[in-house]
């Protein structure tokens, strides 16, 4: 298990819905012999650092928050909403994607 670099992955849209969640939809980079199952997440002097898994097509990694494929490669998380800042971590770097 690993984890994308930023320009792996493309965060398409954050958006926090009526049922008090945030819906996090992003592609990543289409490979033939990996797979991203979803995320991992912890929090860090208030803020919630998410972690997109780049998995091996036939291993199964553990996510506390599954992706769903909605479609068009474009994978879908939801997180409860935590009032925190969200933060991405990359293999080479940070990004804030919340608020």
């Amino acid at each position: 298990m690993t984890h994308y670099k930023q320009a792996e992955i493309e965060i398409i849209s954050v958006n926090r819905t009526a049922s008090t969640r945030i819906e996090i939809k992003y592609r990543p980079m289409l490979e033939t012999l990996h797979y991203s199952p979803g995320a991992t997440a912890n929090s860090q002097d208030g803020r919630l650092k998410l972690q997109f898994v780049r998995c091996g097509i036939k291993d199964k990694c553990a996510v506390e928050h599954p992706g769903k494929n909605i479609g068009e490669q474009i994978w879908q998380i939801s997180l409860p909403d935590s009032a925190q800042p969200i933060d991405v971590l990359f293999a080479d770097g940070e990004k804030n994607i919340y608020p």
